[in-house]
């Protein structure tokens, strides 16, 4: 399961509380399983999914969904088990119940949309740079790590890392050109991760579902992510070693956390001294048989919900109030910026457009990634009529060409607010044409939906003869519906 995303808190500066706390304190917590088919045939019995962890009375929870059962005796059923996370260090006393929920039937209602729907799909940025990665097409550098061969792209390295950027087109670059780059502290399945983030923003599903090995990974990934200046690695390695921390490993993580100044990591060590180690969990072996499960409305497209109430009951006490693990907070994607800058920087740039007169300088592997034209015209049959050559644009204006530059690095639109709406309606039209004209889908499905709020009747004939060329369905639709539209409407959308 992905982390939960935790708000964020200053540590340093937190003030202190305490409070008398006694008597019944209850909580509870849906746990959706989703894929329930898949789970049961590559769980066997005895192996669990964790939930993320989750407050009751100042303590931290977790459940434990066994699909296959708890242990033999159990193998029909369906087992699930409440187990104390941290938080306490003497024994809790707690009554738990736990239920599969049933869902409340939804009914459709037909609604007709004022323009027609155009779907644009979320960012494939990390989708295609991943693609990159696995073809090593237009590859210009070669790691061996601990005798396996990996290869990839300068421009993404530098992008992606200050220390690869050195490496690759700074002062270091000279030791590198042409050459093999040795890592031999390294294990080849932490490079091969680390190099899936630098593409991606993004780190193998194993790290979550493989509870033990993920978290040796996000050990070697701290160390790795430090070396390289990778700051956002860092901090999701530091927010999952914070959830797998037991008296077990804390020691280990804690000279991790110094040597490596994960200020939130080793707060979280220091707090497993508050900490009693769960032994045993509340809940059940047979919760419910999965054949009746199965056979019932509670799974509802391979999906159930199970809802845990929890009951607490303790002495009187006084207690000091802080959060129950420390927050570490992971900043959002950033390879959209990453890219962007690399664009203004024109560091390690490999071929060079000229647009009407204008000269737009662009990296090969970059451009290829993103679109299956630019590909065959710089990576592909193509290559050799642009090796080495500029590229000239003569049927493009130069502002429609950046515009798209800056989409290929970004999957945005650059911001248009200075322009009128007219002209924002201009652009978009020209950049539909362009996106159609080099394969680029989702930059045609936002020209698309931009050019659906647009429509006139002044403007309706001509967005319909584009609609018809490049082959727009729902921007087609729209025109036809302007007689239903107030005269003289100016409604862009920004979206």
């Amino acid at each position: 399961m992905p982390p939960p995303e935790i708000a964020a808190a200053d540590l340093g500066d937190s003030p202190s509380a305490s409070a008398i706390v006694g008597g019944t304190v209850s909580g509870n917590h849906l746990l959706h399983i989703n894929c329930y088919s898949r789970t049961k045939e590559e769980l066997p019995t005895g192996q669990y999914i964790k939930s993320r962890p989750f407050g009751v009375g100042g303590s931290s929870w977790f459940l434990s969904y066994y699909p296959n059962g708890y242990k033999s005796e159990a193998a029909e059923f369906v087992s699930i088990f409440l187990y104390l996370y941290q938080g306490v260090a003497e024994p809790v006393k707690a009554r738990v119940r736990c239920d599969v929920i049933v869902s409340k039937e939804l009914r459709t209602e037909e609604t007709k949309p004022q323009f027609p729907l155009v779907v644009v799909p979320p960012s494939n940025l990390h989708q295609n740079f991943g693609e990159l990665l696995a073809s090593e097409e237009g590859a210009d550098v070669t790691f061996l790590v601990a005798g396996e061969t990996l290869k990839a792209h300068k421009c993404v390295l530098a992008a992606r890392s200050t220390v690869f950027k050195a490496e690759v087109f700074g002062a270091m670059k000279e030791s590198t050109d042409g050459a093999v780059i040795r890592i031999d502290d390294m294990d080849a399945q932490v490079f091969r991760a680390l190099l899936g983030f630098l593409y991606t923003d993004t780190l193998p599903e194993s790290l979550n579902t493989k509870e033990k090995e993920g978290a040796a990974i996000a050990e070697h990934l701290l160390v790795a992510a430090d070396r390289y200046n990778l700051e956002r690695l860092k901090l999701i390695c530091e927010e999952k070693l914070c959830s797998h921390i037991d008296t077990d490993s804390a020691a280990i993580i804690l000279t991790l956390a110094e040597q490596h100044q994960c200020h939130a990591l080793k707060e979280a060590c220091f707090r497993m001294r508050d900490f009693c180690k769960p032994t045993a969990g509340f809940g059940y072996q047979k919760f419910i048989k999965r054949a009746w499960l199965e056979e019932s409305e509670r799974l509802k497209d391979d999906c159930f919900t199970i809802r845990c109430d929890a009951i607490l009951t303790n002495e009187l006490r006084a207690e000091e109030r802080r959060p129950a693990f420390p927050f570490v907070v992971v900043p959002p994607l950033n390879l959209h910026k990453n890219f962007g800058d690399l664009l203004v920087s024109e560091e390690g740039v490999d071929v060079t457009f000229v647009v009407v007169g204008e000269t737009f300088r662009a990296h090969r592997c970059i451009l290829a990634a993103r679109s299956p034209v630019f590909k065959a015209e710089v990576l592909g049959t193509m290559k050799e009529s642009t090796s080495g050559a500029v590229i000239r644009v003569d049927d493009m204006d130069a502002q429609v060409f950046r515009a798209l530059l800056h989409f290929v690095y970004t999957d945005a639109l650059p911001d248009f607010q200075d322009m009128k709406k007219q002209d924002e309606a201009a652009m978009a039209q020209h950049l539909l044409v362009a996106a159609d004209r080099n394969g680029m889908e989702r930059l045609k499905l936002i020209c698309e939906d931009r050019l659906c709020g647009c429509i006139d009747k002044a403007s309706a004939a001509t967005i319909l003869a584009l609609s018809d060329q490049h082959h727009c369905q729902g921007l087609k639709e729209a025109c036809f519906r302007v007689p239903e539209l107030p005269i003289g409407s100016e409604c862009c959308n920004d979206d």
